[in-house]
């Protein structure tokens, strides 16, 4: 149950980041990966392209994390 649990979370972080990319979750005041990747926008990226890498990095170290401590603990569990 716990290793379902931490697959979804990354799956919550991941549509979280792509809705506020969109402009659809949570709005620019507040942090978020998806503002942070939105804000280095095509006039940023052609001068500064690590802008929106460094959060987009950062979220797929979390996200890959999280994918993985949930597969050990499935593995853990289950005893195969």
């Amino acid at each position: 149950m716990m290793s379902f649990l931490l697959i979804l979370v990354a799956q919550f972080i991941v549509a979280e980041g792509a809705l506020a990319y969109l402009g659809l979750g949570l709005q620019p005041p507040a942090p978020s990966w998806g503002n942070m990747i939105a804000e280095g926008g095509l006039s940023t990226l052609s001068k500064y392209p690590f802008v929106p890498l460094v959060p987009g990095i950062f979220m797929l170290i979390t996200v890959y994390s999280l994918n993985r401590v949930g597969q050990k603990l499935r593995v853990a569990w289950a005893g195969v």
